[in-house]
């Protein structure tokens, strides 16, 4: 039987947490859309229940798929902006926008706001781009080097030892953390009032 490489292992593991988080946010959904069925039903109210349930969901199909095209069109433009360089420094760059998508995602599910899901992203990934660009010259920078997404991918000089398991497993469980604020955030707002 062939060993499981440790990168191979990390990104079976983050696997396993991502399925885990997944399972356990929809378990957590369903018990909360059974509780409120429940109660609108012991009230004679199911057309308030329905009519609560379908609008929420239509809402989050829309935030979705709005955060799909935008995501998909972010790495689009990427991919194709960078089309010439080698494939690790795409796969890198593809990493780096799904992070910055996911983000946007986060802040606007959870605000709202178009102008703060946006400009944050921007400035974050700006800000990690010069923090790991600057750090090797300026002192005081290089111990928040390590949480730039381009050290991340960069860091570990991935032309002679290949792609990170350990920073693909950091990718992913940012990414489903910025997906299960995202669920949680818009969940608490208040979108029908």
């Amino acid at each position: 039987m062939k060993r499981l490489s440790w990168s191979r292992k990390v990104a079976l593991s983050a696997g396993a947490v991502l399925a885990l988080i997944v399972a356990l946010g929809a378990l957590s959904w369903v018990a909360g859309v059974w509780t409120d069925y429940q109660w609108y039903a012991s009230q004679g109210q199911q057309e308030v229940f329905w009519g609560t349930s379908l609008t929420q969901l239509a809402v989050w199909l829309a935030f979705a798929t709005a955060g799909f095209l935008v995501i998909h069109a972010s790495a689009r433009a990427a991919w194709r902006v960078i089309s010439e360089k080698p494939r690790l420094v795409r796969t890198t760059a593809f990493v780096c926008v799904l992070l910055a998508g996911a983000l946007a995602l986060a802040i606007g599910a959870s605000t709202g706001r178009t102008g703060a899901s946006r400009g944050v992203p921007a400035l974050v990934a700006v800000l990690a781009y010069m923090v790991n660009g600057l750090a090797p010259l300026v002192s005081w920078l290089e111990p928040i080097q390590k949480l730039s997404p381009f050290y991340q991918y960069g860091g570990h000089d991935p032309l002679r030892n290949g792609v990170s398991g350990a920073a693909v497993a950091v990718a992913v469980l940012t990414v489903a953390g910025f997906v299960v604020i995202a669920i949680w955030g818009f969940r608490r707002r208040d979108v029908l009032a």
